[in-house]
């Protein structure tokens, strides 16, 4: 995590490191192009606690094939899901840096932490159908059997609360997103940069739906053929720029987006229920 955020702030890999940090350098030298000083210290912070508190903490779990409790799951899947550095290519979007004193505000950082959270337990949601199909020898680590160890709920009943614990953060953040801050003269710039925070995450609930198959049963399978043709590059995927304008839409609590999700619980199939994002859950 170190040695990202040095490379982030100036420092150059050595000629036999892993591409990954060449890849850092790479990244680096386009935006600096274009993006200012302080917005790049803000990356590299943002890039190194992914990789610190999210990163190496679940890591920890998967090690010892535990789970945390909701509450630590809750600070780690907002980190580890790497959408708090990204968030910040919203301003390369709008064209738009935000100050440090807006930046440090404690409404816009909670509008940062709970787009890290919403993105987090939306990625749970859509994996369960590929890790139930996929298999793994892994101890599953999501909010839904995160919720069924803290309360002992039935595998449908955590996916129940599991949706309105997802719901309750898209809540706060639309009521935050509708009542922001008095930011002077740059008011209409950061009701842009919430607005494009929204776009963020409708829009990647649209590329769930529509443009992957990594989240279709089985199909990490084609995924896997495609990246055997070059996999060296398969770092490259990481770095992309989000094409937050190619799915824009507000955020919605249900999204017009549909895809069929079978839950099975060990001793019965239960009913369905149309849940967040058109997700169709069993809830026992």
């Amino acid at each position: 995590a170190e040695r990202v955020r040095s490379i982030l702030l100036g420092a150059d890999p050595l000629p036999d490191e892993m591409a990954f940090f060449h890849q850092y350098a790479i990244m680096r030298d386009e935006y600096r192009a274009f993006m200012p000083n302080e917005w790049m210290e803000r990356m590299a912070k943002d890039m190194y606690e992914y990789l610190l508190f999210g990163i190496r903490e679940m890591t920890a779990y998967t090690a010892t094939g535990t789970r945390p409790n909701l509450a630590v799951y809750s600070i780690i899947r907002e980190f580890d899901v790497a959408v708090i550095p990204f968030m910040n290519f919203v301003e390369c979007e709008i064209g738009f840096t935000l100050p440090k004193h807006v930046v440090d505000h404690p409404v816009i950082q909670r509008i940062r932490s709970l787009m890290g959270k919403i993105i987090g337990f939306q990625n749970d949601f859509y994996s369960l159908e590929k890790e139930s199909v996929r298999g793994t020898s892994k101890v599953p680590c999501d909010l839904i059997r995160v919720m069924e160890d803290e309360y002992g709920l039935t595998f449908g009943e955590a996916c129940k609360e599991a949706l309105c614990f997802h719901d309750a953060c898209v809540a706060e953040f639309v009521a935050l997103q509708s009542a922001l801050p008095d930011f002077g003269s740059i008011n209409k710039d950061i009701e842009n940069y919430a607005l494009h925070m929204g776009i963020g995450i409708q829009g990647l609930n649209t590329w769930y739906h529509l443009d992957t198959l990594r989240y279709k049963p089985d199909g990490y399978r084609d995924i896997e053929k495609r990246d055997s043709i070059l996999p060296e590059n398969n770092h490259v995927y990481f770095f992309r720029l989000p094409h937050w304008r190619r799915n824009s839409f507000k955020i919605f609590y249900r999204a017009q987006a549909y895809i069929q999700v079978q839950l099975l619980a060990k001793r019965d199939i239960f009913g369905t229920r149309t849940g967040l994002y058109g997700l169709d859950v069993t809830i026992g």
